[in-house]
């Protein structure tokens, strides 16, 4: 009896040790994604705290905007469908939570709940994604699992973000340039065309027309009356004479 409880002991201590480590390797496995890729690639980086909201619900209350949407103050609800506090099954991969208050259980009993923290994943219609699960949300720079991070406070950590979220805008904004560059042809001047001459109209000249007087009521004369008076008065000059020296 004593050696079949001592098998049977062992039995069972074998198979713990090999579903720690089937989950070690399932854990692995999920969190692929480095401190780099996280922050080259997540839209949303922010720095604040979760906790229970006003009405009951988790809530994640934002600090700062490292990159991406987020106000200060501003309150983003986190549910059972924001891809946190899921259970990681050996061989299954990450589950989510059974229930609403099995979600709630397991954000409170994490190591980051009411601490500041960052944050990195994406808004939707009002609700935090996490990027990659639980490895997406950083207390200091050993949860990043980057080795030259790990010495880190979170003040330290989030320094590093903003010098990394630089390098990247300035790597961005070069890539940019150049490709705005190469893409950029010189313009090719158009053919001049011979100005196009319109048509004038001939400006007609018009020659005066004479003017003629209006027809006179009075007979036209050959003779002026100046020479008929002179032609009578001689006339009856001479004969006058005449009639003097028959006399």
């Amino acid at each position: 009896m004593e050696r079949l409880a001592n098998s049977q002991l062992v039995h069972r201590l074998v198979f713990l040790l090999l579903m720690l480590s089937m989950r070690s390797s399932a854990i692995a496995n999920v969190a692929v994604q480095d401190f780099d890729t996280h922050i080259e690639d997540a839209e949303t980086v922010l720095t604040g705290m979760v906790r229970e909201g006003r009405q009951g619900q988790v809530i994640l209350v934002v600090e700062t905007s490292l990159k991406g949407a987020g106000k200060p103050n501003e309150e983003i609800v986190i549910d059972e469908n924001s891809r946190l506090a899921w259970r990681h099954v050996p061989g299954g991969g990450p589950m989510p939570p059974t229930s609403y208050a099995d979600f709630v259980q397991q954000i409170q009993q994490s190591d980051w709940y009411q601490k500041r923290v960052v944050l990195v994943g994406s808004i939707k219609n009002g609700k935090w994604i996490s990027y990659c699960y639980d490895w997406s949300v950083w207390t200091s720079g050993l949860s990043t699992r980057k080795e030259a991070l790990k010495g880190l406070s979170f003040e330290e950590l989030v320094k590093a973000i903003k010098s990394k979220l630089g390098e990247s805008t300035a790597t961005h904004q070069v890539k940019t340039a150049s490709q705005g560059t190469r893409a950029e042809k010189p313009a090719i001047a158009p053919n001049p065309q011979p100005p196009v001459v319109q048509p004038t109209e001939s400006k007609k000249t018009f020659a005066p027309r004479p003017v003629t007087p209006p027809p006179s009521d009075e007979p036209a004369s050959s003779t002026p009356w100046s020479m008929i008076v002179v032609l009578t008065v001689a006339a009856l000059g001479l004969l006058w004479l005449l009639l003097k020296r028959r006399s």
